[in-house]
């Protein structure tokens, strides 16, 4: 029998605003879900028996959290700030803004929004989330977010869990969320401004203003090097 993750089901306002999402176009526009995705918390693989597979539709808080929860996450500075980024993987990834327009829930699993659903002096279960929530090995978190898909269709009345709400790994000031389509409704989102594609000179702007908030310099930027790594550069 899957055990329980959350001490009680209670589902958290998504909160009315604008989003940014990086995603890939290949997949479809930016309300489109990826049905391949296998990043963290996705309902995907590797999940307990009776949970439902679903596609994920990741959006962030930020132009820096959602850069640093995709194309900046493996990125490793040199002493002095400078980072490679993989022109291979940049040419697959867009950004565009995107608008909640209906009310919409989470599961809140950051910090201080995680006490409606785990008790402060629970150190089992909010350790376990802790370690899921910050973990690089992402098949682990399927099998979670698979048992909280359960424990919440287990509820009184059976809910199905939208998505999942948590503190960014990588830009831990913001958010990050990802929503499970289905449930999720591509009516109750709109698409805001133009998609800028992350390989063209636009996209890389967004990159170098990302990355100099963190005092990080792109090495092989197109806009200075002409996209070859330095002499000496990892």
């Amino acid at each position: 029998m899957p055990h329980n993750v959350l001490e009680r089901v209670k589902l958290l306002p998504l909160i009315a605003r604008t989003y940014i999402r990086v995603f890939e176009p290949a997949h479809g526009d930016v309300l489109s879900a990826n049905p391949h995705a296998t990043g963290r918390l996705s309902l995907k693989q590797d999940m307990p028996r009776g949970a439902t597979h679903a596609s994920s539709w990741y959006i962030a808080e930020t132009l820096r959290s959602a850069f640093w929860e995709s194309v900046l996450r493996d990125v490793d500075p040199d002493d002095d700030g400078g980072v490679i980024l993989d022109p291979r993987v940049l040419a697959k990834y867009a950004v565009q803004s995107v608008q909640l327009l209906e009310p919409a829930s989470v599961l809140r699993l950051e910090p201080a929004a995680r006490r409606h659903v785990i008790g402060l002096n629970n150190h089992r279960l909010n350790s376990e989330w802790d370690h899921h929530l910050t973990t690089a090995i992402y098949e682990t978190t399927h099998v979670m977010a698979g048992l909280a898909q359960l424990q919440c269709r287990a509820a009184n009345p059976p809910l199905d869990l939208p998505g999942i709400s948590w503190r960014s790994r990588q830009a831990d000031a913001d958010l990050a969320y990802v929503l499970y389509v289905p449930p999720r409704v591509s009516a109750h989102w709109a698409a805001l401004d133009d998609l800028v594609l992350l390989n063209t000179p636009a996209g890389h702007q967004l990159l170098r203003s990302v990355l100099a908030q963190d005092q990080m310099t792109w090495l092989n930027d197109p806009g200075t090097s002409g996209g070859t790594p330095p002499p000496g550069a990892v």
